[in-house]
């Protein structure tokens, strides 16, 4: 986290202590993979990471928790600023985002109850969430809040 937010604003990418974070944190991966292997009850056990359902799941949360981050934390400030709204405000404008997630979740949890088939959920919940952050992309000051809900709302249902 110190890296990407010093590097290149607080300190050169070159700087002695931007590499010393990079080193740091390279050295401490390595170290955390070395301890889990010799562990007998590791927090991740390796052997997870040869199951490839493992790591395609692993990394769509990884690609789906940054769109989260970014649009959740994002978000609210932006509705502040673009629109005037208040604190209070701008967070209750962000219901539709966890409404859409809470019915999308529901759904299809009860959709792969019922037929048994999961894996083209993560498919289509990647293209709603790509449609949706391209949509997103496009806010403007003067754009209807209720568009902006709805857009939130196909977000969210993509992250579900």
């Amino acid at each position: 986290m110190l890296f990407a937010t010093w590097g290149g604003s607080k300190y050169d990418c070159t700087d002695p202590i931007i590499l010393s974070l990079v080193t740091v944190t390279i050295v401490s991966a390595v170290g955390f993979v070395l301890v889990e292997r010799c562990t007998a009850e590791p927090i991740i056990p390796l052997h997870l990471f040869k199951d490839l359902n493992f790591n395609l799941s692993t990394f769509a949360g990884l690609l789906i928790g940054v769109a989260m981050f970014g649009a959740i934390g994002y978000l609210p400030t932006y509705l502040q600023m673009a629109f005037s709204v208040n604190a209070t405000d701008s967070g209750l404008l962000m219901i539709p985002t966890m409404g859409a997630l809470l019915v999308a979740s529901i759904g299809s949890g009860q959709l792969v109850s019922k037929t048994g088939r999961y894996k083209w959920m993560p498919i289509a919940g990647s293209v709603l969430v790509g449609i949706a952050l391209v949509l997103l992309s496009t806010l403007k000051p003067g754009q209807p809040l209720w568009e902006i809900c709805a857009y939130l709302a196909v977000w969210a249902s993509g992250s579900a």
